[in-house]
């Protein structure tokens, strides 16, 4: 009994290890999701909200300014809701161990 004792603990802890890998592995993937869909919303409205003239390659200074202004403000609101996001995944992971 002893020995099956030791290998069903085993296959739990290899089980355990398995879903914890998974998880980490969805959360990546999300990650990577996230940013792609970030990166595609600044990248249009920044356009829709910056870009006035469209007859010219070259953006006027003013549109320039306008997109560098709008980038940094959404990247840096992605930052917050990605430290959010972290730490609700650290949570989660916390209350599955116990």
């Amino acid at each position: 009994m002893g020995f099956n004792n030791f290998q069903a603990m085993q296959q739990q802890q290899q089980a355990q290890q398995y879903q914890k890998q998974q998880q980490a592995q969805m959360m990546q993937e999300m990650q990577f999701k996230e940013a792609l869909d970030m990166y595609n919303f600044v990248v249009r409205e920044s356009f829709v909200q910056c870009v006035k003239d469209m007859n010219s390659q070259n953006l006027t200074k003013e549109e320039e300014t306008c997109v560098k202004k709008y980038s940094e403000k959404l990247y840096k609101y992605g930052q917050r809701v990605g430290l959010s996001f972290q730490e609700n995944f650290q949570e989660m992971m916390g209350a599955q161990q116990k």
